[in-house]
């Protein structure tokens, strides 16, 4: 006997036969000499044995448990259409029927009973077992199936080396091997094409599909779940371990193992398969990689070969998306390691690398991981893509990582930009900065360059370009400054070396802290000197940097009635504001209480040095000589230079109230 037909409560069913068509049922085991004649009894009547009475058990799970080691025959084409939730497993010692008759699986060549029954069939020309069965579960536990060999056949657009899932609800897959299998078409084990999938503590190795996905293929709209156990040593034409394909999800909630040691290096890689440690791989030839000189700053990869091709790790793909904004293809539930090995994602269209979209997100109701755990999660992942092509690397094994508000990037980055101007707002080139990742500014952040990775930027002198968030390639103007591919997350910035000597040293000792959200948007800020953030000026929904100039001179404001021959005018308030960074300018004199300058008796509101630029000078209170009210509000422009400067006039009024406000909201349309 190979098989026999338990309910979920593991009681022997039987089937009722008529013998020698003598009107007379008679109720035998549901036991059965091959596995398709188990699975076709499903579509007959089956009966549980109650006492002395048989009765009618046409409903509810059932378990195909294997009593043998069995071989399928070549043209032994097993396919389940039955409309019933079914468990294909390897009998139990204890099993036996209510007679008394043990059905036990076979001994082993030790004599204990098979644990593990094993299920073989040599090359074909269909899947082992092809399913469909809509709405219902096809569950596998406790057996081993070998494909004997993973030799390619030559049959095409076979899908599902052992099992080719047309239309299931679920399939939980629980101790079960998967090995030497092959596909012509896709999934050299498994191809899924709906519902889902739960692999737990499960094996699939040395497997091959012609297309995509040597271990298991997910088609659109499907789910799998990998929660403990191996896939290594599988390969294919694209994702030698998992392929996913748009709209759809692989959700990790264990430690699998991928192979690797968690430190892989450049190792001559001479063969994949043969339940290789080593991962996933795919082939590739030579031209493709040519460029890729395989030492530690490509990430140890590609793997070379003894041969003319190359072997490319890729133990999940994620497949093109037309979906420009597409969610994460893959779900972190549970603590993942590199101790495992490491994961190596191949992730093909730029959606999902080139302008940080997520990849990965932790995720789940039931998730409660700490931030070293998301960390250590985070560091298991790997970039399979050449470096080149996503800009991630630099960094041993690529795969520089990030996670803002749970979601896992590559850290690619977006190219973000502000304007470094002087004191009148003019742009200036040749300014040099610097990223940190702590606030002391001493450790250096590393951006991506076309042509390598550089600590430091240089505003522009108008003839680079970038990608915007949105991934358009813009001109970058003179004076931008370009911060290239900058993983989301907060950092620090100063200004290293000025534009010339005309600018003050001062300039650099002031820090910047530069935030990039998981969006791309820039948010710059400056620290004052009660060491808190201010947001930096926007001109056109542009941040902009001043460089204070080294020059400077005297000046003297004073509030005077030209139309009562220049008489004095006291009680009169001011502010007085960096046109080009809106910065409040503090000097001798300043009522901090206040917040001004007031004219005294001789009308004088400002006595001392100011840097060459252009300013803002605001009037907050009219002076106390009745008649001059509508002074109030009143704004000038103030140049200092070289030049002579000419009485001031002013240009508008404004509301006195949230003066700065209304100041910059004047100072948008009136540059």
């Amino acid at each position: 006997m190979v098989c026999k037909l338990t309910n979920a409560s593991d009681e022997l069913l039987y089937k009722r036969i008529n013998v020698d068509n003598s009107g007379v049922n008679v109720y035998v085991p549901a036991v059965y000499t091959s596995l398709a004649e188990g699975l076709d009894a499903l579509n007959g009547s089956l009966y549980r044995k109650s006492g002395s009475l048989y009765a009618t058990a046409n409903t509810g799970a059932v378990k195909v448990k294997m009593l043998k080691d069995y071989e399928l025959d070549k043209n032994e084409l097993i396919t389940y259409t039955r409309g019933r939730n079914i468990t294909l497993t390897t009998a139990e010692k204890q099993d036996k029927n209510t007679d008394g008759f043990f059905y036990v699986p076979a001994q082993g060549a030790t004599g204990e009973s098979l644990t593990k029954a094993t299920l073989t069939r040599a090359q074909t020309v269909a899947s082992m077992f092809t399913v469909n069965i809509p709405g219902n579960n096809f569950n596998v536990a406790d057996l081993i199936i070998d494909g004997g060999s993973n030799t390619m056949l030559t049959q095409p657009d076979i899908n599902g080396g052992a099992f080719n899932f047309r239309s299931v609800h679920s399939s939980m897959f629980s101790g079960v091997t998967l090995k030497n299998l092959n596909a012509t078409g896709n999934g050299g084990a498994i191809c899924l094409n709906s519902g889902s999938l739960t692999l737990t503590d499960s094996q699939i190795t040395n497997s091959i599909a012609g297309l995509n996905g040597g271990a298991v293929y997910v088609r659109s709209g499907a789910s799998a779940t990998l929660s403990s156990g191996t896939v290594k040593g599988n390969t294919a034409t694209n994702g030698a371990g998992f392929y996913l394909t748009e709209n759809c999800t692989l959700n990790i909630t264990g430690k699998p193992d991928f192979g690797g040691t968690g430190v892989e290096n450049n190792t001559l890689v001479t063969a994949y398969g043969n339940g290789s440690s080593a991962g996933n791989f795919v082939r590739k030839d030579a031209e493709s990689f040519k460029s890729l000189d395989n030492e530690p700053t490509n990430g140890g990869k590609p793997y070379p070969t003894d041969g003319e091709d190359y072997l490319i790790r890729q133990d999940i793909y994620i497949a093109g998306y037309a979906d420009t904004n597409p969610a994460a293809s893959l779900a972190v539930t549970g603590k993942i390691t590199s101790g495992n090995g490491t994961i190596w994602v191949w992730a093909e269209e730029r959606e999902h690398y080139e302008m940080l979209k997520q990849f990965a997100q932790f995720s789940g109701s039931g998730t409660r991981l700490s931030n070293t755990d998301k960390e250590s999660s985070m560091e298991a992942f790997r970039n399979a893509q050449p470096d080149e092509r996503t800009i991630c690397g630099g960094d041993y094994l690529t795969g520089q990582r990030g996670e803002v508000n749970n979601w896992i990037y590559w850290t690619g980055g977006y190219d973000v930009v502000f304007l470094k101007v002087d004191g009148f707002g003019n742009p200036l080139p040749d300014a040099t900065f610097r990223l940190y990742t702590d606030e002391t500014c001493v450790t250096s952040y590393d951006m991506s360059f076309a042509d390598g990775k550089r600590p430091t930027t240089i505003s522009s002198d108008g003839t680079a370009t970038y990608k915007d968030k949105d991934g358009v390639t813009q001109i970058l103007k003179c004076g931008e400054v370009l911060l290239s591919k900058v993983a989301p997350k907060t950092y620090y910035m100063k200004e290293t070396n000025l534009p010339s000597d005309a600018y003050a040293e001062s300039n650099k000792a002031v820090i910047y802290r530069v935030t990039v959200s998981g969006t791309g948007e820039l948010t710059l800020e400056k620290k004052n000197a009660l060491g808190t953030y201010e947001e930096v000026y926007k001109v056109n929904d542009q941040y902009q940097v001043m460089n204070v100039s080294a020059l400077e001179r005297k000046v003297v404001l004073r509030k005077v009635d030209p139309g009562s021959n220049y008489a004095s005018l006291a009680g009169a308030r001011f502010r007085i504001y960096w046109a080009a960074s809106m910065e409040e300018v503090i000097k001798d004199g300043y009522d901090t209480v206040n917040h001004c300058y007031e004219s005294g008796a001789s009308g004088v509101y400002f006595v001392d040095s100011l840097p060459y630029g252009k300013y803002y000078v605001v009037e907050t209170q009219a002076p106390t000589v009745s008649g001059y009210g509508n002074n109030a509000g009143n704004v000038f422009i103030l140049d200092v230079s070289a030049d002579e400067i000419p009485p001031l006039t002013a240009v508008t009024n404004i509301q006195v109230d949230n003066v700065l406000a209304r100041l910059k909201e004047w100072a948008q349309t009136n540059p």
